[in-house]
């Protein structure tokens, strides 16, 4: 088994401490809360705006995402917080 939680929570605390990061996941992912309890445990005031994105994991596995236009898509459905 992979785990990509404690990298990205990693990652998130060394560079975006004291900022709003937005989370887009599938609903087990982001229902489950592990990103934001972890996040929060870091203590460094980091908001997490977290949406469910039904249709991500499905267009992924079929292969959507090496569409070049579909990672244009990607950026645009991906909301932005301030």
């Amino acid at each position: 088994m992979l785990n990509v939680i404690d990298p990205t929570v990693a990652y998130v605390g060394e560079h975006f401490a004291g900022q709003s990061i937005g989370l887009i996941g599938t609903k087990q992912t982001v229902n489950s809360g592990v990103y934001e309890q972890k996040i929060r445990g870091l203590g460094q005031d980091i908001r997490l705006q977290s949406l469910v994105t039904l249709l991500l994991a499905p267009m992924i596995e079929e292969g959507f995402s090496t569409i070049p236009s579909a990672k244009a898509s990607f950026i645009l459905i991906y909301p932005t917080w301030s």
